[in-house]
C-alpha cells in the first residue's frame, strides 16, 4: 500500500486526505489534529530560535591560530553553517569575518562564536551575540 501512496501526486494525496477527514468521527479527528500538531512542532526547523536562510557568502575563519576561507551555507541571527574541509572540534571558539550585502551590511562583520555542530560538509557555529536585523 505504501508504494501505491508514493505514486500519487500531491493533489491526489490532499483529495484522499480530505475525503477521509469528512468521515472520521469527531474524537478521532481531534486526536489526529493533536498528533499532527505535535509532529509539526517537533520538526528540527521549528525548534530553531532564529529564522535560518540559505546563502552563499565567503567567510574568513580564525580558530586556534589557524586561518581559512570558506563559504557560509546558511545564516541566522544566532549562527551560521560553514562549508569547510578544515577540522574543528565541538566547543572550539571561532572568529568569523564576512559581509552581508543583502542586509545592507556593506562593511565586514567580525563575530566570535562556538562550534556547536560538526558534519562531514562543515560546521555549525553559534554566535556569542546575535546579529541584529537578520
Amino acid at each position: 500500500m505504501a508504494d501505491k501512496l508514493n505514486e500519487l501526486d500531491i493533489h491526489e494525496v490532499r483529495s484522499r486526505l480530505f475525503d477521509l477527514i469528512l468521515v472520521i468521527p469527531d474524537a478521532e479527528l481531534r486526536q489526529l489534529l493533536e498528533e499532527l500538531i505535535k509532529r509539526q512542532e517537533s520538526r528540527p526547523e521549528n525548534l530553531r530560535e532564529y529564522y535560518r536562510e540559505d546563502v552563499s557568502i565567503e567567510v574568513e575563519c580564525t580558530a586556534d591560530n589557524v586561518k581559512c576561507q570558506d563559504s557560509i551555507k546558511n545564516i541566522s541571527s544566532g549562527g551560521i553553517f560553514i562549508e569547510t574541509e578544515e577540522n574543528f572540534s565541538m566547543g572550539q571558539k571561532i572568529m568569523v569575518t564576512f559581509s552581508i550585502p543583502k542586509y545592507n551590511f556593506d562593511n565586514k562583520i567580525t563575530l566570535v562564536g562556538e562550534v556547536v555542530r560538526i558534519e562531514p560538509s562543515g560546521v555549525g557555529v553559534k554566535f556569542n551575540e546575535p546579529i541584529p536585523h537578520i
